[in-house]
Formats: structure tokens, sequence, C-alpha cells
């Protein structure tokens, strides 16, 4: 079965910078996490702190899940099982 995201909450993570969002393979939820680093080389913009990373998040939910979805597909996953997206994960 391939990865959905069924729960729409999102959260920060300002330590390791990251946007984290869930997503479900029907076994088991996985923690997703999009790097800020990420958000800010798509948006263009010099830096950017956790208000501006969970608007750029929202504005581009939609391509991140996909991105997700791909990498999840092509088996890269982190030590814990989750999926971490950097700026050459993004569609």
């Amino acid at each position: 079965m391939g990865l959905s995201f069924p729960r729409f909450d999102r959260g920060v993570d300002e330590g390791l910078r990251t946007v984290n969002f869930v997503g479900s393979d029907a076994k088991q939820e996985l923690l997703c996490r999009v790097s800020w680093e990420a958000l800010r080389q798509r948006a263009c913009l010099p830096d950017v702190d956790a208000q501006r990373a969970l608007e750029l998040f929202d504005q581009r939910r939609l391509l991140i899940e996909l991105s997700a979805i791909r990498k999840y597909s092509s088996g890269h996953r982190e030590a814990d099982g989750g999926i971490l997206l950097g700026p050459d994960d993004l569609i």
C-alpha cells in the first residue's frame, strides 16, 4: 500500500529546523519532515523562521506530500523509519 496523509496537523521542530507531518502506509504512521532549508530555497528567501516555515509548508503541502510519496516509494528512509525531505527532494 502507498503512503497517504489522512491527518492535516503539522508542527515545527525548531531544534532540527523542520516542519513535521504524519504519513500512513496502512501498517503504521510515519513521521515525515521537510527542512526549513528546502522550504527557504523553494521560496527563494534569505531565511525563514518557524512561522514562515509553517506558512510555506501550507502553501506547498500537496507538492511536499507528493515528494514524500516519491521518496517513500524509492525506499529512502531515516533510521527511525521516517522520511526527511531536503532541498533536493522537493518536486
